[in-house]
């Protein structure tokens, strides 16, 4: 949403996308998506405490997509063996390893 503060998109996103709403949110990093072609960039949150909230993932973005869920311990070999590709995906599971001291 244009002019939405990136907490609230990650908020709002995260009841979206996954079915879950916090209170608690952490930044963990901001990028460019495609540094010197525009000045579009993400924002990476880690959320801990998650609640479940009612949800309907019926929307054009959501419908095509599903959950995985991962082990700590798992990421890292996930990314080196090209389980996990997607930039923006590997961008924010290496900051949230980082973050947790991993």
């Amino acid at each position: 949403m244009p002019g939405e503060p990136p907490e609230r998109t990650a908020l709002r996103e995260l009841e979206e996308e996954v079915g879950f709403t916090t209170t608690d949110l952490v930044p963990l990093a901001r990028f460019f998506n495609s540094a010197g072609f525009c000045d579009e960039h993400s924002h990476v949150f880690l959320a801990t405490d998650l609640e479940p909230v009612p949800h309907d993932r019926q929307g054009p973005e959501e419908v095509h997509m599903s959950v995985e869920r991962l082990a700590l311990d798992d990421i890292a070999p996930a990314i080196a063996d090209g389980r996990i590709e997607d930039a923006k995906t590997v961008i924010g599971l290496l900051a949230t390893l980082r973050h947790l001291g991993r």
